[in-house]
């Protein structure tokens, strides 16, 4: 298959995938400041920390030491997936807020 052709195909896939993904955010009122900044500042710092020259590729070896088990979470942490989620999940139960902000209502 030619090159090109393999690369419009991942684009389309990549593109449905993310599609799928960011529907799952009807539910979220991003007309509130706190969920806005939440989904902000999960997607930003997961590609500030994991993403190629974000803060893995500069340590010079593993930080977390060179154990099995810092070997494990170092690769536990470098997807960029798993990274937004910690920080979204970490956010979301530190940050006051209401019923609403939640949608605690929606899913009643």
């Amino acid at each position: 298959m030619p090159t090109a052709m393999v690369s419009a195909i991942y684009c389309i896939v990549f593109g449905i995938i993310t599609a799928i993904g960011l529907s799952n955010l009807q539910y979220v009122d991003l007309n509130i400041f706190r969920n806005l900044f939440i989904f902000g500042v999960a997607i930003f710092n997961s590609l500030a920390v994991a993403w190629p020259g974000g803060y893995f590729d500069t340590v010079d070896g593993n930080p977390f030491g060179t154990t099995n088990a810092a070997v494990i979470t170092h690769e536990s942490f470098l997807p960029r997936m798993i990274m937004a989620f910690l920080f979204a999940c970490f956010l979301d139960n530190t940050l006051p807020s209401y019923q609403i902000d939640r949608c605690s209502t929606l899913c009643d």
